[in-house]
């Protein structure tokens, strides 16, 4: 797959009430049923071609699960360790961190939409 750097996308939280289509935005995922807990979180593909993937969060005392990616607690800001891969039809799609509210991507499709 032909690659090459992708500029930093911001993380824009989405609330239930917004249009769910810009790039990198993102929603927290809730524990069920209390929904007090975020556990994760759903987005969409930061290169813009509208995939949506979801990331689980590890928790203390939980058994991991795979993938599972920590995260720092930050809201506003967040940032998700390690580096994580976004695949779409069996292929890598995308790949890179989110790291102080901003996806920072290491490679992506070039044939993927801009």
């Amino acid at each position: 797959m032909p690659k090459r750097p992708l500029k930093h996308i911001p993380a824009v939280e989405i609330t239930d009430t917004q249009t769910w289509d810009q790039p990198g935005s993102f929603r927290w995922l809730r524990e069920w049923p209390t929904g007090e807990d975020i556990v994760g979180m759903g987005y969409l593909c930061p290169c813009g071609c509208g995939t949506a993937g979801e990331i689980r969060f590890a928790r203390l005392g939980e058994v991991p699960r795979s993938p599972t990616l920590k995260w720092d607690g930050n809201r506003e800001h967040p940032t998700i360790a390690p580096a994580f891969t976004h695949v779409v039809a069996g292929q890598t799609h995308w790949c890179g961190i989110l790291q102080r509210g901003e996806w920072i991507g290491v490679t992506y499709d070039l044939n993927a939409p801009p």
